[in-house]
């Protein structure tokens, strides 16, 4: 048996058309794709489903995994729902303050709007690299056979259109 020319290094992509999962045969447009670093020929591709990514028994992530970065507390529009400090409920005592109200003067919206304004960054490094994945050794010997047997229906095509055609008049 020849050797894989494919290491077992996959990474998952999106492709344009569905097709059948290689494991439980639902239509998903997901593809995993073999390729070397360096070399931009695949050599072998199959479609897989995007939940199989997560199960340990199909197979792993060679990626390190990554955390999403934690999102800052939601900030609303000091308009829409204001927050107003508590007034002490003392019935007995009058201070003649005014208690706070959304149109109130004293409600400072500037530092609301600045922090409204401002986006939580993504690191896009960290989406832009697609995931790569080891499949099982089971799942990876049944790939390469499936590629082995396409070599040997090769070769076994190559040979038989190198054989004379059969005559089909009379001698």
């Amino acid at each position: 048996m020849a050797p894989v020319p494919f290491a077992n290094d996959y990474r998952l992509r999106t492709a344009v058309f569905d097709g059948a999962c290689f494991i439980c045969h639902k239509f998903t447009p997901v593809v995993l794709i073999s390729s070397a670093e360096g070399t931009a020929q695949t050599k072998d591709w199959f479609h897989f489903c995007p939940h199989h990514a997560q199960d340990a028994a199909i197979c792993r992530c060679l990626n390190s995994p990554t955390t999403p970065p934690s999102q800052p507390p939601k900030i609303t529009d000091s308009k829409a729902s204001p927050t107003l400090p508590k007034a002490p409920n003392n019935p007995g005592k009058d201070s003649g303050e005014q208690p706070l109200t959304p149109n109130s003067p004293s409600t400072t919206d500037a530092p609301a709007e600045k922090a409204a304004t401002t986006s939580p960054q993504s690191t896009p490094a960290a989406s832009a690299q697609p995931r790569r994945y080891a499949l099982h050794r089971s799942l990876f010997y049944l790939r390469e056979s499936q590629y082995q047997q396409k070599i040997e229906q090769r070769k076994l095509h190559e040979l038989t259109r190198a054989f004379p055609a059969t005559p089909t008049s009379r001698p």
